[in-house]
């Protein structure tokens, strides 16, 4: 019940491989809390903070999206003939591209309250 770790003895290596391991692991672990842990911001002109960034990336992201959804109905009644399975397999794709991008929508817009203020606790997030 108290089994010990595997031991790189038992895979034929020498016992200095696991402070290799170990090392490499800990430096992984330490760039990643690095990246993650909050940066200054510099006081040079033209340096966007990270609120900044998010909020160009999220209009960016709405111009090229924001109107875009693939009309399903008006492609099936283009068709000459019944879809074959490859044209079902399209239709089926366009409907999930569909709520795809309804989502991104959302959430994007649920983004943007955020940075305002102006959210409330929605039953999504609450979810989460």
């Amino acid at each position: 019940k108290n089994m010990a770790g595997d031991t790189p003895i038992a895979f034929g290596l020498h016992p200095n491989a696991e402070i290799d391991f170990r090392t490499q692991q800990s430096n992984s672990l330490f760039k990643t809390l690095i990246a993650l842990a909050p940066q200054e911001v510099s006081s040079e002109e033209g340096a966007a903070t990270p609120e900044q960034v998010a909020k160009a990336t999220a209009s960016e992201i709405l111009d090229k999206f924001g109107d875009k959804h693939f009309d399903v109905e008006e492609l099936v009644r283009s068709l000459e003939e019944d879809p074959g399975p490859y044209q079902n397999v399209f239709i089926q794709e366009m409907e999930v591209m569909n709520v795809l991008l309804s989502e991104i929508k959302r959430s994007i817009k649920e983004l943007e309250l955020g940075f305002l203020g102006e959210l409330t606790m929605s039953d999504s997030m609450e979810a989460l």
